[in-house]
């Protein structure tokens, strides 16, 4: 997937719906991203670059859990 900003990914993934609260949902601690469940880890910086890999876990607040796909873009008309 790359590199991305945290607020651009809870956008992306449906977490946030807004920079802002995406920026507040970092800031507060309630971001974790890792390889699997078991090895998440608390994101900090709500302006820094994350590298990104297809399969990786997102974890949002105590119960949202997401798995961060490639999605494969058309292009057709």
């Amino acid at each position: 997937l790359g590199d991305v900003y945290k607020r651009q990914l809870l956008k992306l993934a449906g977490c946030a719906s807004s920079s802002s609260e995406a920026r507040r949902l970092v800031e507060q601690g309630g971001v974790s991203l890792g390889a699997s469940a078991e090895s998440l880890q608390a994101v900090g910086d709500s302006n820094a670059e994350l590298q990104v890999q297809d399969g990786m876990v997102l974890k949002v607040g105590k119960k949202r859990f997401f798995r961060l796909r490639r999605q494969a873009l058309g292009r057709g008309c």
